[in-house]
């Protein structure tokens, strides 16, 4: 079977590497090799499914137990930063850490705002979609052994998504097309709303005003049938529409 590099090696040992990048800078790595304790609990962080900019506050769940299913009791420390998939050189990330009980159930709740804690108000101005990771270290009160997990959740403008399934390539003048459009929340969940004018679609295949706007209610699946009347005039060539739901009108969708 194949076997570490570190094999040969029976001594336990801490070391230090000094690496010089191209801008001169010097980059210090300590580790150590110690002996290997099988775990004897797990950790695991509960986190909702999203956030958004406006609700924007979350409780998140640390569990701990023994991998024979008792809780633990003892201690946490919960960190969370932004996650980046990559980062560059001496990039500073903020984080905000809490330390909190561990009850005799095993749990332990910690509140976080994620715009009050974590983001600047240059931050905050560009509300696009980010990742924070929220990392918990657990120490048992009886053995004073230590698990960490972690877990990301992402933040978002808007609530709901609105998706074109499967456009059409092309469309025929003078012939009906229809597109379907899926409403969810931005964990995937369909989204249902029975108001006649639910869904908003301003689209440019018309020549008149009133004709180029239609509403929708939503069914249990969250998937709208559209049906557009194609122009017989080659020269309207309008090949994309905003759909609205709840006042917040999507990016434009392409149709062909």
């Amino acid at each position: 079977p194949p076997r570490s590099t570190l094999f040969p090696y029976t001594t336990l040992f801490r070391s230090t590497i000094r690496v010089l990048d191209f801008t001169g800078q010097t980059e210090t790595i300590q580790f150590a090799v110690d002996q290997y304790v099988l775990p004897k609990f797990k950790v695991e962080v509960k986190l909702p499914s999203f956030l958004t900019y406006n609700n924007s506050k979350m409780l998140a769940e640390i569990k701990a137990a023994y991998t024979y299913g008792k809780p633990i009791h003892g201690s946490a420390e919960v960190k969370m930063s932004e996650y980046f998939q990559y980062r560059y050189h001496g990039q500073e990330i903020k984080s905000v850490v809490k330390k909190l009980p561990v009850t005799s159930n095993g749990s332990a709740f910690v509140e976080i705002d994620i715009v009050k804690e974590l983001l600047s108000d240059e931050q905050y101005s560009g509300r696009y979609d980010r990742e924070f990771t929220v990392e918990a270290t657990v120490t048992d009160a009886i053995t004073g052994r230590v698990q960490n997990a972690s877990s990301r959740i992402k933040i978002h403008e808007n609530e709901h998504k609105v998706e074109l399934i499967s456009p059409p390539a092309n469309y025929k003048p003078g012939f009906p097309m229809e597109l379907l459009l899926k409403v969810t929340k931005q964990d995937g969940t369909p989204v249902s709303d029975d108001s006649p004018q639910a869904l908003k679609v301003a689209h440019g295949f018309a020549v008149n005003e009133e004709d180029s706007i239609l509403y929708f209610p939503i069914p249990s699946n969250g998937i709208v049938k559209v049906l557009l009347n194609m122009p017989t005039n080659q020269l309207i060539c309008a090949n994309a529409m905003e759909v609205t739901y709840k006042g917040v009108t999507q990016d434009r969708k392409s149709v062909v």
